[in-house]
């Protein structure tokens, strides 16, 4: 059975990630992360189906999951590296109004602890532990101006939040040249689907508040176009990736762009049909840091023979509706 650990494994996409891992029945699992699991559980409910399991400062068995809630700069990383045969790492930062908020705080929270990280690797007695999957993002080359993005583009990111990434891809990528470190760098666009009540990203926070306050707001004017991938998507992906080494980054999209207004007439028509209630929609003005267009290439991804990434469409976006509306009791305690 191959040990995983997965940093920030209680947030969004690392519950759906142990999730998935625990269910296969093939993998031993632990995860890092400072969150409370009862915040964790009224932020994705889905834990439920393998919380009993979880063994405090423990590493993963045939029989639980571990779990060390504490943050990565307080662990003894090589130590716990030494356990396991792949690192997921995606404990982050992952929002760019925070980042421009407190700069500081997006570089301890993701450029020190990836550093850190990636010194524990390196000095890791267990050589085997070498593989590392890293959780990037598209905001590195955010400020370019061609599109579909690829790694052909500089890095060009608008916000700290980009730049923190940035500079993560940077360090991996010149650990893997000088240690001979295994790793993949998945560049994430936005990711959606049932378990991301705790999210403020776009199909979440509309969602939220269709339901909460009949209305959806677009910062700007709803032109900016964007790339979604669904959760189960993603999630293949990062399964395939544990035993995958790619050189460069991988876009982690559907290359078919979409925009804002279209996913707030999506959301609006799936809240009205389960409610009844009609959404309006107002506009504020766009966001700092927030680029007009932001879609990426899916050619590596499609080369490598990766699992496929759909583009967003009504069904996924009324599947997430439905997660939601199923866990309605739970949204004020993520407002």
């Amino acid at each position: 059975m191959r040990r995983v650990l997965v940093t920030g494994g209680l947030g969004f996409i690392g519950s759906s990630l142990v999730s998935r891992l625990s269910s296969s029945g093939q993998y031993l699992i632990t995860i890092v992360d400072k969150k409370d699991v009862a915040v964790a559980l009224t932020e994705n409910p889905s834990i439920t189906k393998w919380s009993s399991l979880l063994e405090t400062n423990r590493v993963g068995s045939p029989h639980s999951i571990g779990l060390f809630p504490k943050d990565l700069s307080r662990l003894d990383l090589a130590s716990l590296i030494s356990s396991h045969d792949s690192v997921v790492h995606l404990a982050a930062n992952t929002g760019v109004q925070q980042s421009i908020q407190n700069p500081l705080m997006d570089l301890k929270e993701n450029v020190l602890n990836t550093f850190a990280l990636l010194e524990a690797i390196r000095s890791c007695q267990n050589k085997e532990c070498t593989n590392l999957v890293f959780a990037s993002s598209v905001a590195p080359l955010a400020g370019n101006s061609i599109f579909p993005l690829s790694n052909k583009l500089p890095m060009c990111p608008l916000s700290p939040y980009g730049a923190s990434k940035s500079s993560c891809e940077s360090y991996i990528m010149a650990y893997s040249s000088s240690f001979d470190l295994e790793a993949t760098i998945l560049r994430f666009s936005n990711i959606f689907g049932p378990g991301s009540l705790g999210k403020t990203s776009v199909v979440a926070r509309m969602i939220r508040d269709a339901l909460l306050k009949h209305e959806i707001t677009i910062f700007g004017s709803g032109t900016q176009v964007r790339d979604f991938v669904y959760i189960d998507d993603l999630i293949e992906v990062l399964v395939w990736s544990i035993t995958a080494s790619h050189g460069t980054p991988i876009h982690v999209c559907s290359g078919i762009p979409t925009t804002i207004s279209d996913i707030a007439s999506m959301v609006s028509t799936a809240v009205t049909r389960y409610t009844g209630k009609k959404i309006l929609t107002k506009t504020e003005q766009r966001l700092v840091g927030d680029a007009q267009t932001n879609y990426s290439s899916p050619q590596t991804l499609i080369g490598l023979k990766a699992p496929k990434i759909r583009p967003i469409d009504y069904d996924l976006v009324e599947r997430t509706v439905n997660f939601f509306i199923e866990n309605q009791s739970l949204l004020h305690c993520n407002v």
